[in-house]
């Protein structure tokens, strides 16, 4: 029973690396979801695979009793976030444009629980601010000083939903982060919301640049977890029936 709680322990250790991988992202994506949930569930099942190499160790039965009915809680928690980031990364990854290589992102397409995240016109001010002096946007200009360069740049979809105003509004380049005179500027309410001074950090697009990136990173996550889940509950179930074939013996 000990190499299985020793499989549940790599597991657990795997889980809190991936909520301390998403709380280092802070830096650039300015929000924080479920990081500290994650930490303290990766913590939990370490602590209780600990304990369950303890007991089969020791032959103590209460450690073992403990890692049998705690790791299940532990496991059933696990499955629920697995689910609940499926559920709201779900729907589109952006819109593609012909003759660029970088997508739009629109903040209808993410779930209602995401983008009542950024709403908020508190929570927003405090996010843009940060946007702003992780200078999101700063090296645009001097990366794509052609109009060439900037539709063939991979933007990052931060970048492109709140360095340049959307396509549709059909503004004319100066460069990367400078643009005049929208031919469109019904097309799309955010196009009314573009200057050349706060650029678009007051858009939807721009929210939906920063879910899109909160999505991508949360997607990973859960796809790792799930393979994290699949294993912990295999080890899981052959530890208890080694736990349950050493209590008969």
């Amino acid at each position: 029973m000990a190499a299985f709680s020793g499989i549940t322990l790599l597991c657990g250790i795997v889980v809190l690396g991936t909520g301390i991988w998403l709380s280092t992202k802070h830096s650039t994506d300015c929000v924080r979801f479920l990081e500290w949930p994650i930490i303290v569930l990766g913590v939990a099942i370490t602590l209780i695979s600990l304990a369950g190499i303890a007991g089969a160790l020791t032959m103590n039965g209460a450690l073992l009793a403990f890692y049998t009915i705690f790791m299940l809680m532990a496991i059933l928690t696990l499955m629920a976030f697995v689910l609940f980031a499926f559920v709201v990364t779900s729907g589109q990854n952006g819109h593609g444009l012909v003759g660029k290589v970088y997508k739009e992102f629109e903040f209808n397409d993410y779930s209602d629980w995401l983008r009542n995240r950024v709403e908020d016109h508190k929570s927003w001010s405090l996010i843009t601010l940060c946007l702003r002096d992780a200078k999101t946007c700063d090296d645009m200009a001097e990366s794509y000083n052609t109009l060439d360069k900037f539709n063939m740049a991979d933007l990052s979809a931060v970048e492109s939903g709140c360095c340049k105003p959307p396509f549709a509004c059909n503004y004319q380049w100066r460069n990367a982060t400078n643009w005049f005179h929208a031919l469109t500027p019904d097309a799309n309410p955010d196009c009314r919301r573009w200057n050349n001074d706060d650029l678009c950090f007051n858009c939807d697009s721009c929210k939906a640049g920063l879910l899109q990136q909160v999505k991508s990173r949360w997607r990973t996550v859960a796809i790792i977890d799930v393979v994290v889940l699949a294993i912990l509950i295999l080890a899981y179930a052959l530890a208890l029936s080694a736990f349950r074939g050493a209590k008969a013996r």
